[in-house]
């Protein structure tokens, strides 16, 4: 039985989408020689900065990332009021369906 291995392909691509409306923000790009791996993916975070990884990897030297964060994190204020919580109700409403056998 003779197998052919197939030797790694160079490729590249990217993507990115920004809707600032929705405050989604996030994208992706890669390329690799077909030997070495390099790219970098970035991501709107929910406390407001924009998180990006940039990284690189090999069969000889492994997987390499560099994280950088930017801008600073920001939390909505603190409400007065606790939060809504959901009780079951207490003699009122409807009774719970019983089981039935057959």
């Amino acid at each position: 039985m003779i197998f052919h291995v197939q030797q790694p392909m160079p490729y590249d691509f990217a993507y990115g989408v920004n809707d600032p409306y929705q405050g989604i923000d996030f994208g992706r790009s890669e390329k690799s020689d077909g030997h070495q791996v390099q790219g970098s993916y970035s991501v709107q975070l929910p406390d407001g900065r924009k998180q990006t990884v940039n990284y690189r990897a090999d069969h000889g030297s492994g997987f390499h990332a560099d994280v950088i964060y930017e801008g600073k994190a920001q939390y909505p204020p603190k409400s007065d009021h606790p939060p809504f919580v959901v009780q079951p109700s207490k003699g009122g409403g409807y009774p719970a369906p019983q089981p039935s056998y057959h």
